[in-house]
């Protein structure tokens, strides 16, 4: 296997997003808040319905996570009148497994025509690399969020070479 980066193609993620769509309401919605909230792979598939529904603003780390409208709605349209109990459960109504979730990504990634390597922390590190990326929070806040104890493990996480950062991003004079 090889090393997991970010999908950096924004036509592969929505590749990916119309094909879950098309096939599973819970598959589609993991892969929606997993890039919308950057959680780690446990803590997205431990994820409760009484933590996100009915919230414009989801804590994670300390920090404040804002929830789009739009996927505001599908996680109501999804949970429906449910309110408590695992957001992503099987049919045991226990949590999906990673590898449950390995699997949907992997068939996504194909259906996508992506060809890198993809695995559950996919999500994460892509959330991660388009906050960096949009500059939409800070390197350091990313780094504290993703609960790395340097900015530069956080570059290396996300694949990105020292010297592609601009300076004022790396050593700010405050």
């Amino acid at each position: 296997m090889g090393v997991i980066n970010p999908i950096i193609d924004r036509a592969v993620l929505e590749k990916m997003k119309r094909y879950l769509k098309d096939r599973s309401p819970r598959n589609y919605l993991i892969f929606r808040i997993g890039l919308n909230f950057g959680l780690s792979v446990q803590e997205l598939l431990l994820l409760r319905i009484e933590e996100i529904v009915d919230r414009e603003v989801f804590i994670y780390r300390n920090c404040r996570v804002q929830i789009p409208e739009s996927l505001q709605f599908e996680i109501k349209r999804y949970v429906g009148m449910t309110r408590e109990g695992y957001l992503f459960s099987s049919a045991k109504e226990k949590p999906i497994s990673r590898f449950q979730l390995y699997f949907v990504l992997q068939k996504a990634a194909k259906a996508a025509g992506y060809k890198e390597s993809i695995g559950a922390i996919t999500l994460r590190k892509t959330f991660a690399y388009w906050a960096y990326q949009e500059k939409t929070v800070h390197l350091p806040l990313l780094s504290k969020y993703l609960n790395h104890h340097t900015v530069e493990y956080t570059l290396k996480y996300l694949g990105i070479e020292e010297k592609e950062v601009p300076e004022e991003l790396v050593s700010m004079d405050l």
